[in-house]
């Protein structure tokens, strides 16, 4: 039982460490700088942001797409963290 309690105990902690692990939104215009967007976009590339992963890189692939520079939602998510912004 006290091996229990033990972990039970680890759990807690573990989780008040991450609660007070505190994710930075990715800022809008660093997007658009990196993939060169042009600012009539940033209203559009803010509301692609606000998505999940995966829904954000497909809204930017359709951003992108408009603009006729198509990439591929995987390209978009991959140079996203490579410049550190995901």
């Amino acid at each position: 039982m006290d091996e229990f309690a033990a972990t039970n105990e680890q759990v807690a902690k573990i989780q008040a460490e991450m609660e007070k692990l505190e994710l930075k939104p990715i800022d809008p215009k660093k997007v658009s700088s990196l993939f060169k967007i042009p600012s009539q976009y940033d209203s559009k590339v803010r509301k692609a942001l606000e998505l999940d992963e995966t829904a954000a890189g497909k809204a930017l692939e359709a951003i992108l797409k408009e603009m006729k520079l198509p990439l591929p939602a995987r390209e978009i998510m991959s140079r996203m963290e490579k410049a550190r912004l995901s």
